[in-house]
């Protein structure tokens, strides 16, 4: 699956995925986070969990973050200070998200992630306007773990089982490009929607719910001893800059 996106310079963002297969989901699973061709992040989304598994950067410790930035990407005309040909250039711009069942193991202390923006890059390798992904800040999140696992299916021809792509770029480029729409054609498409959705009865129209703020939520897992552990996601708040507690487990070394 292939998608785009608008980003916007000097906006922090998060990467977020669950299974669609909930409380009726019968395996582990595992998403490694590639942005800009680089692997990231990770998390584990043990079976029958219900809520995304989000992650806002790259682990600088086991209880801090360095938050995903979108950034102008600085470009250059000099042959010594970057290569034309680096193969680097065709991943910047990206956000992979790659996910596979795994069997769990034993728990692990996390470790730092080595995560480095990248330029400046020569202008014959990228065109003037793209973003790419900085790591400069750094944010105080709750602790996280590690766990070790191994394919669920170490037989199997692929190295992940879903892969998903998404290409992000300034507004201004992906309107140039006709991938966005231009404002005046997007209030055009509005209208023509308003205009279907007349006759539609009250109760049959969709209801989109905005779900950007989340209400605090409450998990409960079976442990292997049939005690339950709780896990908890806070609302997004000033006082913590915008990021929720992660107590999510992520993967380790096999």
């Amino acid at each position: 699956m292939t998608g785009w996106i608008a980003s916007q310079e000097g906006k922090n963002f998060s990467v977020a995925f669950r299974n669609d297969d909930g409380e009726d989901s019968e395996h582990a699973s595992s998403g490694h986070i590639f942005v800009d061709g680089q692997d990231v992040a990770s998390a584990i989304l043990r079976p029958g969990r219900l809520y995304p598994a989000t992650r806002h950067g790259p682990r600088k410790s086991e209880n801090e973050v360095r938050p995903f930035t979108f950034s102008k990407l600085e470009l250059t005309d000099d042959d010594t200070v970057a290569d034309p040909s680096d193969p680097r250039a065709a991943d910047i711009g990206t956000i992979q998200v790659k996910i596979k069942f795994v069997r769990l193991g034993t728990k692990v202390a996390l470790k730092k992630t080595n995560a480095k923006g990248i330029g400046p890059v020569h202008e014959r390798a990228k065109k003037s306007g793209i973003h790419t992904t900085t790591y400069n800040t750094k944010q105080k999140l709750a602790k996280s773990r590690g766990v070790t696992n191994s394919p669920l299916y170490p037989n199997d021809e692929w190295e992940h089982h879903v892969v998903f792509t998404f290409r992000y770029r300034s507004k201004e480029l992906l309107m140039a490009e006709g991938i966005m729409p231009r404002p005046e054609q997007a209030q055009e498409g509005n209208l023509i929607l308003e205009e279907q959705g007349s006759g539609i009865p009250d109760d049959r129209k969709r209801v989109w719910r905005d779900e950007s703020d989340d209400e605090e939520i409450m998990e409960s897992q079976e442990d292997g001893n049939g005690s339950k552990r709780h896990k908890s996601y806070h609302p997004s708040s000033e006082d913590d800059g915008g990021m929720p507690e992660d107590t999510m487990d992520e993967p380790g070394s096999p």
